[in-house]
């Protein structure tokens, strides 16, 4: 089935004007979350892989370190620094 001579047609976008302010709102709410989060318990608890990726994100970003990459990786990076933070030898 070939739709010679006819051309897709593009769905208009509802533009919504407090989308940015809504976005900036979540990301902030996201790093307070990360702030208060007990991350050493989590790691000692072993529940550190049930955090979010923006939570890890977050706390990468609050800890000053590269926060890119799929889950695996943010894991990885989250337990090497709070592992250097609690046995700094």
């Amino acid at each position: 089935m070939e739709l010679e001579g006819k051309t897709a047609v593009k769905r208009k976008r509802e533009v919504d004007p407090d989308a940015a302010a809504k976005n900036e709102a979540k990301k902030t709410e996201t790093l307070r979350k990360a702030g208060a989060t007990n991350w050493g318990q989590m790691l000692k608890e072993g529940t550190l892989d049930k955090a979010t990726v923006p939570m890890m994100q977050a706390y990468c970003q609050l800890h000053g370190f590269k926060r890119l990459g799929v889950k695996k990786d943010l894991l990885e990076a989250v337990e090497k620094h709070l592992n250097l933070q609690t046995d700094p030898t």
